[in-house]
Parts: C-alpha cells; sequence; structure tokens
C-alpha cells in the first residue's frame, strides 16, 4: 500500500475551501492568516508534481510561491500584511478558476448527456432492469493511508471485476461510475451504480451489500461502502413516488423517468466542489459502459 502524508486529502480539500473563500470575499485578514500558517507548510510537505491538481490548488501554490518562493516552508510565517499580499496574488488567477467551473460544468453537462442516452438505449433493449446504488469510500481512519495513486488502483481492480461479470457482477447489463472527493473531511469515493437483468437479479440490498464487501476485498479491508438501497434512506423517496432505484419496468414511466433522475446525480455539473482536487495524469473520473457488445443479442443494425 503506497502511504501518501497523513490527511493530505484533508489538506487539498482544505487549500481548495480556502482559496474559494478568499475569491468569495467571506473570510478576513486574521482568519485568513491563521489558516495560511496551519496549512502552507503541511501543502507544501505533500505536494506531488507528477499529479494533477485542481485550478484552486494550482492558483494557491502559483500565488504563494511568488511571495516566499525563496523560503524554505518551514521557515514561512504569514503575518496579516504577508496574507494582504496573497489576496492580491491570488486574485490574479480568478479567471482560471471561473473558467475551470466552467469547463467542469460543461463536462458534466456532455457526461450527463451520455449517461442518459446510454441508459434509455438499455430500457429499449430490456423489458425490466435492475438498477443498483452503492458509494463506495474507505473508513475514515484509513483515508490518511490512502493515495490517490491507490484510489485509481483500487478502481482500476474493481472495473476489471465489473467487466469480467462474475461473483456479484453476474448479469450485469450495465455500468456506470463517478469518483469524487468528499466536503472538507476530503474523502475519496466513488458513486457505482450496476444495471442487472431484472430477471435475473431482483434484490437490489443484497446485490449491493456484495458489492460492498467486494470493494473491501479489493483495498484489502480499508474500503467501506454505502448502500443505497436501505429502506432508510429509500423510503422518503418511495413516499414522494421519485425512487430510482431497484426494479425498473421498461413499460412504467414514472419508474423509467425516475431512474434516469436518479442517475444523473453522478454527473451533475453543481457539484463543482466534489470533483477531485488531485488525480493522476490521463485518468477518467467518470465512465459508462457501451451499449452495443458482443454479449448484447438482438441489436438492430446501425443505421447509416
Amino acid at each position: 500500500m503506497i502511504n501518501s502524508p497523513t490527511s493530505s486529502h484533508q489538506i487539498n480539500a482544505a487549500i481548495h475551501y480556502l482559496v474559494k473563500k478568499v475569491f468569495k470575499g467571506n473570510i478576513n485578514i486574521h482568519q485568513l492568516t491563521d489558516e495560511l500558517n496551519q496549512w502552507y507548510v503541511q501543502f507544501m510537505h505533500a505536494y506531488d508534481d507528477s499529479l494533477h491538481y485542481i485550478s484552486s490548488i494550482n492558483a494557491f501554490l502559483w500565488a504563494t510561491q511568488r511571495l516566499v518562493n525563496h523560503l524554505y516552508p518551514d521557515d514561512v510565517v504569514w503575518t496579516d500584511e504577508l496574507a494582504r499580499e496573497f489576496v492580491y496574488e491570488l486574485k490574479r488567477y480568478y479567471p482560471q478558476y471561473i473558467d475551470d467551473k466552467a469547463n467542469h460544468a460543461h463536462q458534466e453537462q456532455d457526461n450527463s448527456h451520455s449517461l442518459q442516452l446510454y441508459l434509455s438505449q438499455l430500457f429499449t433493449h430490456h423489458k425490466r432492469l435492475l438498477f443498483v446504488r452503492v458509494d463506495l469510500k474507505y473508513h475514515t481512519c484509513s483515508q490518511g493511508q490512502i493515495s490517490v495513486r491507490d484510489f485509481h488502483k483500487h478502481m482500476t481492480l474493481l472495473k476489471q471485476r465489473i467487466s469480467n461479470q462474475k461473483s456479484c457482477f453476474k448479469n450485469l447489463q450495465g455500468s456506470a461510475w463517478a469518483l469524487e472527493q468528499g466536503g472538507e473531511d476530503g474523502g475519496l469515493h466513488c458513486h457505482l451504480l450496476l444495471i442487472y437483468d431484472g430477471f435475473k437479479q431482483v434484490n437490489g440490498w443484497t446485490v449491493a451489500k456484495a458489492v460492498g464487501k467486494k470493494w473491501a476485498d479489493i483495498t484489502e479491508g480499508y474500503g467501506t461502502h454505502f448502500n443505497c438501497h436501505d429502506q432508510t434512506y429509500t423510503s422518503c423517496y418511495e413516499v414522494s413516488g421519485k425512487l430510482g432505484i431497484g426494479m425498473i419496468h421498461q413499460d412504467n414511466e414514472q419508474e423509467v423517468n425516475n431512474a434516469l433522475r436518479t442517475s444523473s446525480y453522478l454527473t451533475r455539473p453543481s457539484k463543482y466542489d466534489q470533483k477531485l482536487k488531485v488525480w493522476l495524469p490521463n485518468k477518467r473520473t467518470f465512465g459508462h459502459g457501451q451499449y452495443r457488445t458482443k454479449k448484447r443479442r438482438g441489436l438492430p443494425p446501425i443505421s447509416k
């Protein structure tokens, strides 16, 4: 297991929210000074230039280095005067921050369109589908021991298991996933959607539990999960008629619409703060299966 600095994800999340507060004017100079002294040294020791960082963290790095790059991080002491200079320097990068948010929203809109089309195609081919939602994450006490490289390695193994369609992935007809990072605790997690043949799999809670166990095995016990089919979670959606997981019937328009709406949670443009703060180059943070595969029989020919 690759060990990253303790609470490195929390450090990155804290830097992101610090930059966001400065851009919004939601922090006074004394608070800013305190936070800079709290996070700057930890961030510099955790920084890895082989990784890609969210624009807010890049802005923080560039702004601080314009001011204190001549000093070793442990020798930097932030004063109110230096914090004011930091605000001035940081605001130079506000346009890049806004562009990144806009690009994120645009990408998520594209992802949403692709996902909705994919799911709609599945509904045209299957009379009954079991929609299973499970959130895969790590035990809180393990977060400091899990690097983003570990996360991507675990996801690679999980996607291989999904592709093999054995054990808890047997009878799988479709899948989608989105990698995110939690709020100020910085927890790495995956929102996973699995779609099964509704004539061969009928219990979403049981399947989600089995997938959670598979995740724990893949992560060597560091991983845990949230079963979205828990009755305490689904009951309010059932009462309001908005439940979009479980058994979905092709000829029930409300069920289909609920499933499409619920699945869109994986690709909401408004979830910029949930974006990974750091990731490996050339690694995707969202994906779904393919509708046209060799195993899916009876598809109409592609129109020319």
